[in-house]
């Protein structure tokens, strides 16, 4: 049954009661979506800052993790979460040797607590572009990198946002300048570690190994043991990671200038530096092993030229741009806009025919199912790709608005908030016209409970034609784990859609 709700106008609390049949109480009014993103700014995201203390009231959420640092992975080892180091550590470091100075910043990744630097790399992104787009001075989180502390619903005078782009810039900047390339990811050594639940802080025993020590020594100065419990770094270089750093260095730049200036400096330089290396690296490369270049390629070039100013940059950008487009419009749309207002009025209209083919593929997907919306097929649920598709439609409709109609990007919220297969609970934890779903698998899936502002995956296919999500059951990651990657896009979108409400 569909109801048209066009004629109401009083603002209110409202439900729909057919027979004996009556729904949940629902708001209707100007400021339904003044907060949707507050949940998850507030609250999931510092929950997530790894190496600090965070608390919330009276909760400890964690203590401060791993401040034993990180060992060198050894080589030609595989890791039981898809990770893996090859032949050499591609780094200065030996096997299970400690890699100074890399246990700062950045964000646990999911429900575990390891930190996959592609993750971090694109959240960095993701608050670099809402904090120049949109400027949200909110400010309900207490940051102190010299303290390592971070204290939920309590303002400190500066915007969250610019202290999240910090606190992940501090990481992958280690990275880049520690390992002088970007890692794979931070993970457990073991396996009984990995699927550890409870206080990130407890995980290993905060000393350094020392494996000259018995397994179960502490060195009389009490400053290592023998208990190897520490996390490992699996550095293998990928230029194309390499790439992607890159990109983020240089929006990261801009963001810190003026804030912390030191930072800013050290990550313009590390981007200048990785775009250097990371292309001569795949120019040596048979062709096949560059698939994965393109995005990541153009858009360096791109933000390189809007912090720096330098033509080289942006000639190299529409060199690459173009083609791209020409090859995959709903891939590279985004990073086209983006460049829109830092260049001639000649490019936007460049760019409107294949904003029209962009047209095209929208009305496309609604011919595809009654959402109009990416629906994912993978073993991974596909709210990532309802939310990228309402960020795109955002953006396109900023710059193009005769062509893109806002009311695309009401598709994606309304997916999101409840109007989509098999229950109409919102798949973002506390935010949501009806019921939000109660169970997530995070870190405190043990709990059958959920970080408030935690974004699921939401509908997972099942062949041959059912799409599921269970609500009563948490550990089902490819349903209901909330990453720090989903989590911040859907931050960005959050940001984008209320700017188009308010319009």
């Amino acid at each position: 049954m569909k109801f048209d709700f066009t004629p109401v106008r009083d603002p209110g609390v409202y439900y729909i009661k057919y027979g004996d049949l009556k729904t949940n109480n629902f708001l209707i009014g100007d400021n339904v979506y003044d907060k949707m993103t507050d949940a998850t700014s507030d609250v999931w995201i510092p929950i997530h800052m790894d190496h600090m203390y965070v608390k919330e009231g009276y909760r400890v959420w964690h203590g401060e993790p791993f401040k034993d640092g990180y060992l060198q992975a050894p080589p030609n080892t595989d890791h039981f979460d898809l990770h893996w180091q090859g032949p050499t550590t591609d780094t200065p470091y030996k096997g299970l040797q400690l890699i100074p100075g890399l246990n700062v910043g950045g964000f646990f990744d999911a429900g575990d607590f390891d930190i996959e630097t592609g993750s971090n790399i694109g959240v960095v992104q993701n608050l670099v572009q809402s904090w120049e787009y949109f400027k949200p001075m909110r400010d309900e989180t207490f940051v102190s990198q010299k303290q390592r502390y971070v204290a939920l619903h309590r303002p400190d005078g500066t915007p969250d946002i610019l202290q999240y782009i910090e606190h992940g810039t501090l990481q992958l900047v280690a990275q880049a300048e520690i390992i002088e390339h970007m890692a794979q990811t931070l993970s457990n050594s073991v396996l009984d570690n990995y699927h550890h639940l409870g206080d990130a802080a407890s995980i290993t025993d905060g000393l350094p190994y020392n494996p000259n020590l018995g397994p179960y020594e502490v060195a009389r100065d009490g400053r290592s043991s023998g208990v190897k419990d520490d996390m490992w770094a699996f550095t293998s270089r990928d230029p194309n990671r390499d790439l992607s750093a890159a990109t983020m260095f240089a929006e990261a730049s801009r963001a810190l200038k003026g804030y912390n200036d030191e930072l800013s400096a050290r990550a313009l330089k590390q981007s200048k530096r990785l775009l250097r290396e990371a292309t001569e690296l795949l120019a040596k490369q048979p062709e096949n092993s560059n698939r994965r270049r393109g995005r990541a390629d153009i858009a360096s070039y791109l933000q390189l030229y809007i912090t720096t100013g330098e033509q080289q940059y942006i000639d190299k950008f529409q060199e690459l741009l173009w083609p791209a487009l020409d090859n995959n419009v709903s891939g590279n749309i985004l990073t086209a806009l983006h460049a829109i207002p830092h260049m001639e009025d000649s490019f936007k209209e460049k760019l409107r025919p294949y904003i029209l083919k962009y047209k095209e593929y929208i009305e496309g997907l609604d011919k595809d199912n009654p959402y109009g919306v990416t629906i994912g097929l993978g073993n991974w649920a596909g709210s990532g790709d309802v939310v990228n598709f309402g960020t795109t439609v955002c953006f396109a409709n900023k710059f193009y608005s005769e062509i893109i109609d806002a009311a695309h990007a009401f598709k994606a919220t309304n997916w999101l908030f409840g109007c989509h297969p098999y229950h109409n609970y919102s798949l973002v934890a506390t935010v949501g016209a009806t019921r939000p779903k109660a169970m997530f698998y995070g870190n405190n899936r043990a709990d059958f409970s959920f970080i408030p502002g935690n974004v699921a995956p939401g509908l997972l296919f099942r062949q041959p034609d059912h799409l599921e999500n269970y609500d009563d059951w948490p550990f089902l990651w490819g349903q209901n784990e909330g990453t720090i990657g989903g989590n911040t896009a859907y931050l960005i979108f959050g940001s984008a859609f209320k700017n188009i409400v308010a319009e």
